[in-house]
């Protein structure tokens, strides 16, 4: 039996979280059929989906249970995402997987006999991802599964738009990795995404390297290439052919970690070949059709019932939260002013414009779920088969939350050692304190080049005598800062770490001793001056300040070993046995089909 990774925070590089796979609600993600929209009711007992003979097989067996191959499927669609899952490494895959899911579904079992599922918490958890998992299942039953892209469809396209399918002929990188295995999926993620801020804030990439790679020191400032065109993975090459040269990518997702790139050179563009951007084009040509379906579908549905919204609450002097915002009839509710408010918090609308934006989406979605229940869709098997992996995480994860985490406050003790094994998760860059004052430089409408020099030098010659009255006259940077910069952050920066100053500001601040003010700095549209504070030098932060997060990282660690350890005598005592072999065949036929996302969905054996 292999060892079971941290549960059920044993997410891995492939293991999506219970919202990563359908996305944030979005106009996209509320689409509906029009033949459900006219009025279909629920489906008959004889219309439920009858899975093929080869899905009904037991697939898992243990003392006093059983997973059958129709369950490993809809587990591996709704909690495993398939182009993280390396194709030569499949059988290994499906043996940490049984792991997963068979004492999710153990765990979550025990959680229903100890009346768990019934605890006011645990209700709401299900219950908000019950609400998200109707949209995604009757969006993807009524609308995704019947969609056909034929391939003359895609061949067609691909010769309209070669110009889109150019690549270099050949290109070079360098990268960061973010290693999995060294520091666990989601500290990995964290890493990378705080080294992708500090990028996006102007950092030197290769000044980043030695502070997070994962990759061997003798490897880390390798140039690797050259590469041709479709040597690497797509899942790789993709990314480096959208990226412009020496600019950094986003950060990709591998099934060991996560990447930034750093594309170095590129050379004569060459057309890529059809089979190397298939599945792109098969997933513009879904979302075109998807899209093609939305506005017409919502229509139908808005028709069929009455749906009033209270926009002019918009241009109300105060609006309370228990005002209407939305009603719909019949029997579809009603949702008010406060309600709408926490949704568009959720959508981060913030003015007004993305507020009246928010209120769309926000009926839509409402007007969706009234139909959703009804036509009582949450009753149907295509939902319930799909809805328990989902639902045997949350309460296995509950399960773990009430009976083994309780154990998890580290000792005094146990925090010291946790500080001293690793000193490198409390390392802090060199920092410097800052204040600044932002100038935006104010150019005209349809403003020549001889206005734009104008403007220039007008707010340059503002900052320079503001730079003049504090030298000779004794008055306050701090105050004109707080009072003048046209940022909201009131002029005071804060420590900074020096990395990830903005690129023009680095060279100047670093030869500024403490207190002195920097001559006027251009950065992108504004003109700006610096004053700098105290120096921090970088280094290991001290036990007694880095205490707090000593005792988080050290719970989140004795968490893990403690749910490994429960996990792994679970399943010793119940005497776990796997069909590798048949459930490898499935995911085989799944990775085949994941880049045809309406096949995928289908039956796999019909």
């Amino acid at each position: 039996m292999s060892t079971l990774k941290t549960f059920p925070e044993c997410i891995g590089a492939g293991r999506k979280t219970l919202h990563a796979w359908e996305g944030p609600a979005t106009l996209l993600a509320l689409m509906v059929p029009l033949a459900l929209a006219l009025g279909c009711g629920p489906a008959s007992r004889d219309a439920e989906e009858r899975p093929s003979p080869q899905l009904q097989n037991v697939a898992a067996t243990w003392n006093g249970g059983q997973l059958t191959l129709g369950e490993f499927l809809h587990a591996f669609r709704e909690l495993q995402d398939p182009d993280a899952v390396d194709p030569t490494r499949v059988g290994e895959v499906v043996s940490q997987l049984f792991h997963e899911w068979v004492a999710e579904k153990i765990l979550a079992e025990r959680a229903r006999e100890a009346g768990m599922h019934q605890d006011p918490r645990a209700l709401d958890e299900l219950a908000a991802l019950r609400e998200d998992r109707s949209i995604a299942f009757f969006v993807r039953k009524h609308i995704d599964e019947a969609i056909r892209i034929k391939r003359r469809d895609i061949q067609q396209f691909y010769d309209e738009h070669q110009e889109r399918f150019l690549s270099p002929g050949t290109y070079t990188y360098y990268r960061i990795f973010f290693s999995s295995k060294v520091h666990g999926p989601e500290r990995a993620k964290q890493r990378a995404e705080e080294c992708w801020r500090m990028l996006d804030k102007g950092a030197n990439f290769h000044d980043l390297v030695p502070e997070f790679s994962d990759t061997r020191e003798e490897k880390r400032d390798t140039e690797y290439g050259p590469f041709k065109a479709g040597e690497n993975p797509p899942v790789i090459e993709q990314v480096i052919l959208e990226t412009p040269v020496r600019r950094f990518s986003k950060v990709v997702e591998l099934p060991d970690g996560y990447m930034i790139f750093y594309p170095e050179t590129k050379t004569e563009s060459v057309p890529r070949s059809l089979s190397s951007v298939e599945k792109e084009i098969f997933r513009e040509l879904f979302t075109e059709q998807q899209k093609a379906k939305v506005e017409e579908l919502m229509r139908e549905l808005a028709a069929r019932y009455q749906v009033v919204t209270h926009k002019e609450l918009f241009d109300a002097a105060e609006v309370k939260d228990s005002e209407l915002a939305l009603q719909i009839r019949p029997d579809g509710g009603r949702f008010t002013w406060g309600e709408f408010l926490k949704f568009a918090e959720s959508q981060n609308a913030r003015n007004r414009s993305e507020k009246e934006s928010a209120l769309e989406l926000f009926t839509r979605r409402k007007l969706l779920l009234h139909h959703i229940k009804k036509v009582k869709f949450e009753s149907t098997d295509y939902f319930r088969r799909r809805f328990r992996p989902l639902e045997n995480r949350v309460l296995s994860d509950y399960y773990l939350r009430a009976t083994v985490d309780p154990e998890a406050d580290p000792t005094e003790e146990e925090l010291e050692k946790y500080y001293d094994d690793n000193p490198e998760e409390f390392r802090r860059p060199e920092r410097i304190e800052a204040w600044h004052l932002a100038k935006k430089i104010p150019y005209p409408v349809d403003a020549s080049e001889k206005d734009r020099v104008t403007a220039e030098r007008r707010i340059y010659g503002t900052l320079m005598e503001v730079r003049r009255r504090v030298a000779e006259l004794g008055e306050n940077f701090k105050t004109w800062a707080d009072r003048f910069t046209d940022y909201e952050d009131g002029g005071y920066l804060g420590y900074q770490p020096v990395l990830a100053l903005p690129p023009e500001w680095i060279s100047v601040v670093a030869t500024l001793e403490e207190g002195e003010i920097s001559q006027p700095i251009r950065v992108k549209d504004t003109f700006e001056l610096v004053l700098r504070g105290k120096k921090e030098e970088g280094g290991v932060l001290k036990y007694e300040v880095a205490k707090q997060q000593v005792r988080e990282r050290a719970k989140e660690s004795k968490v893990k070993n403690l749910r490994t350890g429960h996990i792994e005598r679970v399943l010793a005592e119940v005497g776990t046995s796997y069909d590798i072999n048949t459930a490898a065949q499935l995911v085989v036929k799944l990775l085949d089909r994941a880049t045809r996302p309406p096949e995928y969905w289908l039956d796999p054996y019909q």
